[in-house]
């Protein structure tokens, strides 16, 4: 069974065919990196503008004469803008293909995604952690989760746009900070950790972003700091509370897998650092991507999920925001 997947939640408007939830046959991606960046942020506006402009282009590239069974598009969460843009597409193309559509839970994509890369059995551990959300779940089935713990506070990917924007870096932060950091002496601060104290798997960044950006010379611990040093220190104090979250893992649940995952998950020093412990998808399926939509969207279909043409978009989802 082939799927056309596509992801407009954000600013990426992503289209891809895979077959059997685990294929990947092709793949387009249009970044709006450039439409954005003179704004050091995502504007929602201009998001769904470029959305509308580029996904009809990316429809006919990717599909040409090749033909599918159904359409898996993201229904939520995301921007109201953007994720309406795709849906209204993917509701166009179910009547005028005669296909039966789905409507996927772009967080649960994300903990599907490390499928594409290989073969994970359930259940398994998930922390994800990406521009939006931070979340430790169980997953005990594509479409079945647990939530074990989440960020209390701001989301890590926002955590790492917030520092990269002090730090004087360009947009998108996340990914030149890294960079940045790779320059840097990493014991030069000690930064405080972002875990929870008294709650197994919770995460808390905005102490963290406070530390770099207001009160860093109470953390220094040499004389003469760089901007690299700082990314460098917040990227090992990141990557400790991961290594934290791992531990808590394997104490309550064992040997099971776990894999980490979402946007953050393409930062190759925090892959690095987890290598040993954990799974991690390919990196181009961390980011948003349409393979992932229509990976789990096999499995709405197996399940007979489909979507009504009245279903609404959700750009929020209080699921991920309590603890279970």
């Amino acid at each position: 069974m082939t799927i056309l997947g596509i992801e407009t939640s954000c600013d990426e408007t992503s289209l891809a065919l895979v077959r059997d939830g685990k294929e990947v046959i092709h793949e387009f991606t249009h970044s709006q990196y450039d439409t954005h960046r003179l704004f050091a942020g995502v504007v929602p506006e201009f998001a769904s503008r470029e959305h509308v402009k580029n996904i009809g282009i990316l429809y006919k590239e990717l599909v040409g004469e090749k033909t599918y069974d159904a359409i898996a598009v993201t229904q939520g969460p995301g921007l109201s803008g953007s994720l309406v843009v795709g849906n209204v597409f993917a509701k166009t193309l179910s009547l005028l293909q005669d296909v039966p559509i789905v409507g996927v839970h772009h967080v649960l994509a994300h903990m599907y995604a490390i499928q594409l890369s290989m073969d994970i059995e359930y259940p398994f551990g998930i922390i994800l952690l990406s521009g939006g959300h931070s979340v430790v779940t169980l997953c005990t089935g594509p479409l079945e989760c647990a939530v074990l713990g989440t960020s209390i506070d701001d989301s890590c990917g926002e955590c790492f746009d917030k520092i990269a924007q002090y730090l004087g870096l360009d947009f998108p932060g996340g990914a030149l900070l890294e960079k940045h950091a790779k320059r840097g002496n990493a014991e030069a601060f000690s930064f405080p950790i972002p875990l929870v104290q008294g709650k197994d798997f919770s995460f808390s960044f905005s102490g963290i972003k406070t530390a770099v950006v207001h009160q860093r010379k109470k953390f220094q611990q040499i004389s003469e700091c760089t901007s690299e040093d700082i990314a460098a220190s917040f990227q090992a104090a990141v990557g400790k509370a991961l290594k934290g979250i791992v531990d808590r893992i394997v104490e309550r649940y064992g040997s099971i897998p776990i894999v980490f995952c979402g946007g953050v998950a393409a930062n190759q020093y925090l892959r690095e650092v987890l290598m040993e412990r954990v799974s991690v998808p390919m990196p181009q399926y961390c980011t948003d991507n349409a393979a992932m939509i229509a990976g789990l969207g096999y499995h709405y279909v197996k399940s007979e999920r489909f979507m009504r043409w009245d279903a609404p978009i959700f750009t929020r989802d209080e699921t991920f925001k309590r603890f279970v």
